[in-house]
């Protein structure tokens, strides 16, 4: 938010020198044009002094509209500061009637020079200028002449006094409206900052959702996919149903053993009624998981072996010695009864 900030307000002091050069470079146009038409009246020597000063701001002002195209605030604001003060010591020079109208375009000297953001470099102009307004204020100022020409500088006077007030006060007015439309800008982004992370904390949370939503999904399906039932007390019976791997046959171990050892069952049920196609690694894990069983106290039954399945395990070597085999789950319910602790002796 803070290079945002920055941003914005470099945007708006780039723009808003770029009009106070358009309004200078304006204000020494009107001037030069009323210079000139004063000389075709009566050529007087103050009056081509100001002539050639107008023309030195105006050139400033030129010169700074370039620089802002590529060069920093800084540096664009050299040539237009500069052009005044080299008007206000030209009028003390030349002009010296002219110089209290000039020391009030050091007052723009310094409204300038603030547009950069450079307080140190304000500072230090802001110096300079007082210590120049010093220095062309306290010289004793020539007596007025007298005749037409007194007429004529009366003018010049009123007028240089009467544009500079109107450009200072354009120049405040443009740099107020400048700053109040960046601190708009900002506060917009800032708004839509907000939104925008509203809208991903929203979007974060429907993730969350979503994702707890396939989790449950998830566990439903394994549910399904790996069902445990209890169709007696102490039996369980795990359907296998589809085409076993070792992740599903290490997933049905899992649940097995932990029902097992919750329901304190006596006798597991594998059905393979559903499975097509056993091979010795899932042969061998479901022997590992029988005597994972039998650890717990639990007998393992199987039903469902196919004919198919029984040649497979045939041809494959393997054999079921700690897996008793039963035709279905029927006689798997006779066997679990007959294991029953009811129907196990006493020892005497």
């Amino acid at each position: 938010m803070t290079i945002l900030n920055d941003t914005a307000f470099t945007n708006t002091r780039r723009r808003f020198l770029r009009l106070a050069a358009l309004i200078i470079l304006a204000a020494a146009g009107v001037s030069f044009v009323l210079s000139a038409v004063l000389l075709l009246i009566t050529f007087e020597r103050y009056i081509l002094v100001y002539g050639v000063l107008v023309l030195i701001v105006g050139s400033g002002s030129a010169l700074t509209l370039l620089l802002l195209r590529r060069h920093s605030l800084g540096l664009a604001v050299i040539p237009v500061a500069g052009s005044f003060v080299l008007t206000v010591v030209g009028a003390w020079l030349f002009v010296p009637e002219l110089a209290i109208v000039a020391v009030l375009v050091l007052a723009i000297v310094v409204l300038l020079m603030s547009i950069s953001g450079n307080r140190s470099l304000t500072l230090l102009t802001a110096t300079i200028c007082a210590l120049l307004a010093i220095l062309v204020l306290g010289v004793p100022q020539p007596l007025p002449a007298q005749g037409p020409a007194s007429f004529v500088l009366e003018i010049i006077k009123a007028f240089s006094a009467g544009a500079i007030i109107m450009v200072i006060w354009l120049i405040a007015d443009r740099y107020t409206n400048s700053h109040s439309e960046a601190l708009a800008l900002v506060e917009q982004r800032a708004a839509e900052a907000e939104i925008a992370r509203t809208e991903a904390e929203a979007a974060r949370f429907e993730a969350e959702v979503r994702n707890a939503d396939q989790q449950r999904l998830l566990e439903l399906v394994q549910t399904l996919e790996l069902p445990i039932i209890t169709i007696g007390p102490g039996v369980l019976v795990a359907p296998l149903v589809g085409n076993l791997d070792s992740r599903r046959v290490d997933a049905i171990q899992r649940r097995l053993l932990a029902t097992v050892a919750q329901q304190r069952a006596h006798t597991v049920v594998l059905d393979v009624t559903g499975i097509s196609v056993i091979d010795t690694a899932v042969a061998r894990a479901l022997m590992n998981t029988a005597q994972a069983v039998r650890l717990l106290g639990a007998q393992t039954l199987m039903s469902g072996i196919s004919a198919s399945i029984a040649q497979t395990l045939v041809s494959l070597g393997v054999g079921f010695e700690t897996i008793q085999t039963v035709r279905d789950l029927g006689q798997a319910l006779e066997r679990s009864q007959q294991h029953s602790p009811a129907n196990t002796p006493l020892d005497r």
